[in-house]
């Protein structure tokens, strides 16, 4: 199974370069993943995708050969923070996708202006979502308002631990010196 292998746990954070038109439009303009998710368990994400209500996806959804993902890790979740992280996440199952929200993440990257849009607890896009959850046990894992999944990324809150390149995955250099 995918997740003993490689040691996914709850709370694991799935950034993924995806391989539609709004995908590479996203990583153009902010020079990183398209789209992030938070695993629920070793092969189940929640998401907040257009199209569709706040929920769950597998992990095989995004693992095609075109497609790069990677997932990061907050080191200094507990076991009892990932629980609660959980709980949240699933408390927001059937919400509803903010589409205004994307056109103000990228006025962000390409004039430099940080709207305040986002409600919290409302409507989401997946960065949102993903913060948002990070916040309910206080980790800050982006310090934009209306973050993209490259603000969840950068904010060096979170440590690279796996890749997928379209055939398999790889262990970080981290994982393997550790080990």
């Amino acid at each position: 199974m995918v997740g003993e292998q490689m040691q996914i746990k709850p709370g694991d954070v799935l950034f993924v370069w995806g391989n539609g038109l709004i995908d590479h439009i996203i990583e153009e303009i902010t020079d990183g993943p398209s789209h992030v998710a938070l695993f629920v368990n070793d092969t189940t994400l929640c998401e907040a995708q257009s199209g569709r209500e706040v929920g769950e996806i597998d992990l095989s959804f995004y693992m095609s050969e075109n497609n790069y993902l990677e997932i990061w890790r907050d080191l200094s979740l507990t076991d009892d923070e990932r629980t609660k992280m959980i709980q949240f996440a699933k408390s927001k199952y059937g919400s509803k996708y903010d589409y205004v929200l994307i056109p103000l993440e990228l006025f962000h990257f390409e004039i430099s202006l940080n709207i305040d849009w986002y409600k919290e607890h409302q409507k989401y896009i997946c960065s949102t979502y993903i913060n948002e959850i990070g916040k309910s046990v206080n980790r800050k894992w982006s310090k934009v308002a209306n973050p993209a999944p490259i603000d969840d990324k950068n904010e060096n809150q979170l440590t690279k631990m796996f890749i997928w390149r379209g055939q398999s995955w790889e262990t970080t250099n981290l994982l393997t010196e550790s080990a």
